[in-house]
């Protein structure tokens, strides 16, 4: 008669200490649940990619979120403008980029930010002033980031440090050795398809986030819509009038609206004749 009571008490002991873990793993070790891509994939969302006049300030908007369902604490996030491009080049940004985009809080292409604490399902608006100069070269600017925190699945046990990058950090040939396909005696190396590992020997990483980036441009010249807009209202009276002469007297009540519009526009053109010749 006891076994099934005793069998419920153990059961709830059980679920009990799971909750209390509040890892949410279902067996994954904790740096395989916070490198997990279903959770890194969510730490930066809202991107916005502004479109900066050369010369003016824009805002990269964007949110860090945390996706997990403990604390993350200890965290510094640095934002980097890294790259630029256009059709015909592409190119890493250094002392010898002139008039480079800076970020207006920190003054430089650097951007570093310290946060004690973010709770399970928080987050934390940004939105970085991208400055720019009149000779700044239009095109695409990158930025990327580099995440660190601590986090335990535990208040009972102790935080483990997690640091986050862009893959831009590293070469082409980095990565695409760092992503092939991996064999046997390699698995232990790789988390969720990434030799991290090996990326390790060049940045120290645990898993891989976003980069964003925005523009920097002057945009079209309105001028030649105008013309293309006058254009359309000249001919499209001159069809008009081609219309009218072709099929006079066929609409009597379009006739009537033509010869009053005509009179309209004669006296408007007698006025401003005479005011020529006042002044």
């Amino acid at each position: 008669m006891l076994k099934k009571p005793l069998a419920a008490l153990v059961l709830l002991v059980l679920m009990l200490s799971a909750i209390a873990s509040g890892s949410g793993t279902s067996g994954m070790s904790v740096t395989d649940y916070v490198c997990d891509p279903t959770y890194t994939n969510h730490i930066f969302s809202n991107f916005s990619n502004p479109i900066i006049y050369p010369g003016n300030t824009g805002n990269l908007r964007f949110r860090l979120n945390n996706p997990y369902n403990m604390t993350m604490h200890n965290i510094s996030l640095t934002a980097e403008i890294y790259a630029f491009a256009t059709l015909e080049e592409y190119r890493t940004i250094d002392e010898t980029f002139n008039d480079a985009p800076i970020i207006e809080q920190s003054g430089s292409r650097l951007y570093n930010d310290r946060v004690s604490e973010l709770l399970p399902s928080m987050n934390i608006s940004y939105s970085l002033s991208m400055k720019t100069e009149k000779g700044t070269p239009q095109g695409v600017y990158y930025v990327r980031f580099i995440l660190e925190f601590d986090y335990s699945n535990s208040t009972n046990n102790s935080a483990s440090h997690f640091i986050m990058l862009s893959m831009s950090y590293y070469s082409k040939e980095q990565w695409k050795y760092a992503a092939q396909e991996p064999t046997d005696s390699d698995m232990p190396y790789y988390r969720h398809g990434i030799n991290v590992t090996y990326l390790s020997l060049f940045h120290p990483v645990d898993a891989i986030i976003p980069f964003t980036s925005f523009s920097v441009h002057k945009g079209i010249p309105k001028w030649p819509m105008f013309v293309l807009e006058g254009a359309a209202a000249f001919f499209a009276v001159l069809s008009y009038m081609y219309y009218m002469n072709d099929n006079y007297g066929k609409y009597r009540w379009l006739d009537e609206k033509t010869k009053q519009m005509s009179g309209k526009y004669q006296k408007f053109r007698r006025r401003l004749y005479e005011r020529a010749r006042q002044k």
